[in-house]
């Protein structure tokens, strides 16, 4: 049902989805369905809190096999741009944080603040690592790359163009990239980024 519903959340958003819906695209009964959850509202938030744990634990798996920060904070920008590519939960979820707050009530702040920290933790280990430029603020440096992210995936939907998401984050680490790292680790940290596109172009 929790599936059947992001997809229904993810195509309609909260406004235009109903319980019918719902149960229509789920082959269950108004009460199946409220006997599990009270509300739309309810069943909406448990949208919202699987889909933002799955992208967490996705970005989970970007640090872990990534050993250098730097790598990782690429890796997470694509995934923020191109959220739930292949996942409608993910989608929804994104969705309707924007349309009715986060599962917490604090009006979409909350997750948005945990992912900013984690892009200044990132930054701050990159520059310990030596892949930021000296004098760089990480914690400048990891809030802007997660307002690239989000707003690089905004505009894409705003303009009907999410299927060039990966390159139009490859564009922006092209421009960003000579401002943040020395000419001598440049290309590589350009050549990884492209990787990302190339792969998600082979997963599409």
């Amino acid at each position: 049902m929790l599936h059947r519903a992001a997809e229904e959340f993810d195509r309609n958003g909260y406004l235009h989805t109903t319980t019918n819906n719902i149960t229509d695209a789920s082959y269950t009964t108004r009460g199946g369905l409220y006997f599990h959850f009270k509300s739309k509202d309810e069943l909406a938030r448990a949208v919202i809190d699987e889909g933002l744990t799955r992208f967490d634990r996705a970005c989970t798996e970007c640090i872990e096999s990534h050993p250098r920060a730097l790598e990782a904070l690429i890796e997470i920008s694509y995934l923020m741009a191109n959220y739930g590519r292949d996942d409608p939960m993910i989608r929804a979820a994104f969705r309707l944080v924007f349309e009715i707050g986060d599962y917490h009530g604090t009006e979409h702040v909350a997750i948005f603040e945990e992912w900013a920290m984690l892009g200044r933790d990132l930054a701050h280990r990159a520059l310990t690592e030596g892949d930021l430029r000296e004098g760089g603020d990480p914690e400048d440096i990891g809030l802007l790359l997660m307002e690239v992210a989000h707003g690089t995936r905004r505009l894409a939907e705003a303009t009907d163009d999410v299927v060039n998401l990966p390159c139009r984050m490859t564009s922006a680490w092209r421009l960003l990239l000579p401002a943040l790292t020395d000419p001598s680790k440049e290309r590589y940290f350009r050549q990884f980024a492209a990787t990302r596109v190339t792969g998600s172009r082979r997963s599409g």
